[in-house]
């Protein structure tokens, strides 16, 4: 079971994704996918989702181990 604490961090995480995913789209329908400004919102958004995959996949692992105890 997720604590009360992963939980929120992974819905922040989710929150802000969804925000800079929103914007880097926002930003290249304003100027061009191979704007520098949207480039950069792209990467923020890579980011974002290794964090969330870091942060979900540690989670899976420690399920997983813990079951096998």
């Amino acid at each position: 079971m997720r604590s009360a604490e992963c939980l929120k961090t992974e819905k922040n995480i989710q929150t802000e994704i969804e925000s800079a995913r929103a914007q880097m789209n926002r930003l290249a329908d304003e100027l061009g996918v191979r704007h520098p400004a949207v480039v950069r919102a792209s990467q923020m958004l890579d980011e974002l989702l290794l964090q969330y995959y870091a942060l979900t996949g540690a989670m899976r692992i420690k399920r997983s181990l813990g079951r096998g105890f």
